[in-house]
């Protein structure tokens, strides 16, 4: 029996909060930013939207002390694809004084200036080696979104039987991606071993699961 978005949608929001620490302000924190895209995201991209955060939240587990938990970057990557959100009075929730979570969507999100100038994916290249340069966690979680994307492709692709992208603009995803991850294996960036499963995954995908 096929799952319903629905139900898919409950399943991963569940998940989400059980990968979570169980504690009050970061659940509530958590939860008011999932109600908000999901009151302005179509359903299909709110599913897209959670599957990417559950990979994040599982990440920051990771990288987060005991003593504290880096709740700003579960809420960025929540919020990373609405636009200007931190305009939005529904964001006030989410100041603190360190503007941690406006700072964290500022080096998350790219310049559209940039993308204007340089193209889609020159662009995603630029923005990821600087980001790679300044904070691993940061290059990580965007690796993470490359993976979440091309899964999604991939998904398509795997229903019907077929190792091509259904569609024009699938192709030119797929090609966009292998274009980035050959430029960023020629950055000399470090990675730690979480950031190299990352690469490896996508890798992965490019190399073996896509004719292209």
């Amino acid at each position: 029996m096929s799952i319903s978005l629905e139900e898919n949608k409950e399943t991963l929001e569940k998940e989400i909060i059980e990968i979570l620490p169980q504690v009050p302000y970061i659940l509530d924190q958590v939860g008011a930013a999932m109600d908000w895209v999901k009151s302005v995201k179509k359903e299909g991209e709110y599913i897209n939207t959670l599957k990417f955060v559950v990979d994040v939240a599982k990440y920051v587990n990771q990288i987060s002390n005991p003593n504290f938990y880096k709740t700003h970057l579960v809420i960025a990557a929540l919020l990373s694809d609405l636009e200007n959100p931190t305009t939005n009075e529904k964001f006030n929730v989410f100041r603190t004084a360190s503007n941690s979570v406006e700072n964290t969507l500022k080096k998350l999100q790219i310049d559209p200036k940039l993308s204007e100038e340089r193209g889609c994916f020159k662009a995603v290249t630029i923005h990821l080696v600087q980001i790679g340069r300044e904070s691993q966690e940061l290059f990580t979680i965007l690796l993470y979104n490359i993976l979440c994307d091309l899964q999604e492709i991939i998904s398509g692709m795997e229903e019907v039987e077929v190792k091509m992208p259904l569609t024009a603009a699938d192709y030119i995803k797929i090609l966009g991606y292998a274009g980035v991850m050959a430029n960023l294996r020629m950055s000399n960036l470090e990675y730690s071993d979480a950031t190299r499963k990352v690469v490896n995954e996508i890798e992965i995908i490019l190399n073996k699961k896509v004719n292209y």
